[in-house]
């Protein structure tokens, strides 16, 4: 899939978006999301394998932020290739099989060792995101002057 993008954006995004990410904040946001994702659908011995990846997408977004301090890709394949250890591919990648082959509403047996990393994984970036410095850029100069520039055009 390719998102619709425009010049201006990728100069708003590239010379001033970037400098107001919050590594914290946005590690929050991703625990957060697969938190709270984990426990309404993941904790039932019967459950829709496409909840799987509604955790592990933000849990390998929390992996991204930690290693590379910058907004992680949308797209699963890419955090899949380029921070899931590499221990847990084979597991993850039979699952995805799994889940292509089933309908949406279709159940199956919870997968243990995916279960049991998402819960280890879930206490790592609670206790990280806990002990992380905030980090917000408090100046908004930047950033103001850069949607009066695209306001003006």
């Amino acid at each position: 899939m390719v998102y619709y993008t425009t010049d201006k954006w990728q100069k708003l995004y590239n010379d001033t978006a970037v400098r107001y990410f919050s590594c914290k904040a946005a590690l929050y946001h991703y625990y957060g999301t697969a938190n709270k994702n984990y426990h309404e659908y993941l904790k039932s011995d019967m459950v829709k394998y496409k909840k799987y990846f509604y955790v592990l997408r933000p849990l390998l977004a929390c992996r991204w932020i930690e290693e590379k301090k910058c907004p992680p890709p949308v797209l699963f394949d890419e955090l899949f290739n380029t921070v899931l250890e590499e221990n847990m591919k084979e597991a993850v990648a039979n699952l995805l099989a799994k889940k292509i082959k089933m309908s949406e509403s279709e159940k199956g047996p919870k997968v243990k060792v995916i279960n049991n990393y998402i819960e280890e994984k879930l206490n790592y970036y609670k206790k990280l995101a806990e002990s992380m410095e905030d980090d917000r850029n408090p100046d908004w100069d930047m950033l103001d002057d850069a949607f009066r520039e695209i306001i003006r055009l």
